[in-house]
């Protein structure tokens, strides 16, 4: 685990969050996948996210995915070179799908911090006596509206305390 505030928030009984690791990966392919879906959450021992880019506004309509490993697959893969990595998810992701497309660029990366394991139930973190606080997806439910909710509780007690104290 990653303590970036030092020992003293430890002593002072600030809960340690345990982060996970995610493999990412983006595949381009020679044609269209035919399948339903733009995004999908995905239960398998490997793949957990697949999501097509060009659904996205703004994005180029090349055939391009976005793969996200699961998160125990992804710290045994800790040491594995990104070319594997990209071809082994981008092997299970067509083996999935039925795809017929042949894969013309991958590239993975490994996110080593991605999501935790054990959020925050409070969203952020505040240390009153120092007036200091954190937020982030880590302090509440690990995803990007996590990361909103968590920057929107700390900033309400960020201006609860305005005009209460010089």
């Amino acid at each position: 685990a990653v303590n970036l505030l030092g020992e003293q928030y430890r002593l002072a009984g600030f809960p340690e969050v345990e982060m996970q690791p995610c493999w990412a990966v983006m595949t381009v392919f020679d044609r269209p996948l035919e399948v339903a879906f733009d995004g999908a959450f995905v239960h398998h021992p490997e793949l957990a996210w697949a999501a097509r880019n060009a659904s996205k506004p703004g994005r180029p309509a090349e055939e391009a995915w976005v793969l996200h490993a699961t998160h125990g697959w992804s710290a045994g893969k800790l040491a594995e070179m990104p070319e594997r990595v990209a071809e082994e998810l981008v092997t299970v992701f067509l083996r999935l799908t039925r795809g017929q497309a042949t894969p013309v660029f991958s590239r993975a990366h490994l996110w080593r911090y991605a999501a935790a394991q054990n959020p925050l139930k409070d969203g952020h973190l505040w240390d009153p006596e120092r007036k200091f606080g954190l937020c982030g997806d880590w302090c509440h439910l690990s995803r990007v509206e996590g990361a909103f909710l968590s920057g929107a509780a700390l900033v309400g007690r960020v201006l609860g305390l305005a005009g209460s104290e010089p």
